[in-house]
């Protein structure tokens, strides 16, 4: 059986969507974890200063 080629573009298409969405899902993900490492960074400062001051 042979596939029409509007039919193999629908498949590529789909399949570039996919990997896009994949894509962007991973971009997020670590994106969410550096901002998180951000956070976590500037708190232990904040707490290092607090802790030279004696509070």
């Amino acid at each position: 059986m042979k596939k029409s080629k509007s039919y193999q573009k629908f498949q590529e298409h789909v399949s570039i969507q996919y990997s896009m969405k994949k894509m962007e899902r991973a971009f997020k993900s670590e994106y969410e974890s550096w901002k998180n490492q951000k956070y976590y960074e500037r708190m232990q400062k904040e707490s290092a200063y607090q802790n030279e001051r004696g509070n």
